[in-house]
């Protein structure tokens, strides 16, 4: 793993950014008990409230000891969801980081439509649209005239000083979901005024992660090729 000023990569079609430089070892752990506890979360199917519940409480049980964790409503102004996570996490983030988030944003942007991390990142938030169940691959994903798409992204900074910061944001899109929700004005709040921003702030004890490590890559170790996607810079010209 290259140290550059970010790490780019897709958790089980979920963006986990590291600013600033973190040992291999530090990487693996939080990526691999990150995966695990996404795979549970995930067969709650689109029930975002309770992947939420489900994926911190799994974290507090591996040795992430839990800083914050809130949940509130925002009624944003349509907007992209990189303006929505940096106006959200604004003071929970250095500027340095912040660059970190939009440049990441950017690469993962540039990525061919036809990429593997493209496909993982739509299909996550793909399965929590109510067209999911539609048997018609050239319509799927796109709203009708008259309704919404939901979608739920979670994306993780890991900051300089290794406390992970997640944030999930669930809103609504009146076009096909696709990648440009990261920077265009593609997002609205949902309808229904329940909670949409859902922020955690956690910290990986490496210390007592050693009592799972094991257990943890055993069970991963079969979804590491296909649920964890490293974004690599490309190479100079």
């Amino acid at each position: 793993m290259k140290n550059t000023s970010y790490d780019l990569y897709l958790v089980a079609g979920n963006i986990t950014i590291f600013c600033g430089s973190h040992s291999d070892d530090f990487k693996r752990d939080l990526l691999h008990s990150s995966l695990y506890g996404q795979l549970l979360a995930a067969k709650s199917g689109n029930h975002r409230e309770l992947y939420w519940s489900k994926y911190t409480n799994m974290l507090g049980n591996l040795a992430w000891v839990q800083e914050s964790n809130s949940l509130e409503r925002v009624n944003f102004a349509p907007n992209s969801l990189l303006r929505i996570i940096t106006d959200r996490t604004a003071k929970l983030i250095s500027d340095d980081e912040r660059q970190s988030l939009a440049d990441a944003f950017s690469r993962l942007a540039e990525l061919s439509n036809e990429s593997e991390a493209i496909g993982s990142f739509i299909k996550r938030l793909q399965a929590n649209s109510p067209a999911a169940n539609n048997d018609n691959d050239d319509d799927q994903f796109l709203p009708t005239k008259t309704s919404l798409s939901n979608i739920a992204a979670v994306v993780t900074i890991v900051r300089k000083d290794k406390v992970a910061v997640t944030i999930q944001v669930l809103a609504h899109t009146s076009s096909r979901i696709g990648i440009d929700i990261l920077d265009q004005t593609k997002l609205r709040p949902s309808e229904d005024n329940k909670d949409n921003i859902m922020v955690n702030l956690s910290l990986l004890n490496e210390s007592n992660y050693g009592n799972f490590r094991k257990a943890i890559d055993e069970k991963t170790n079969s979804k590491i090729k296909t649920e964890l996607i490293h974004i690599h810079e490309p190479l100079p010209d």
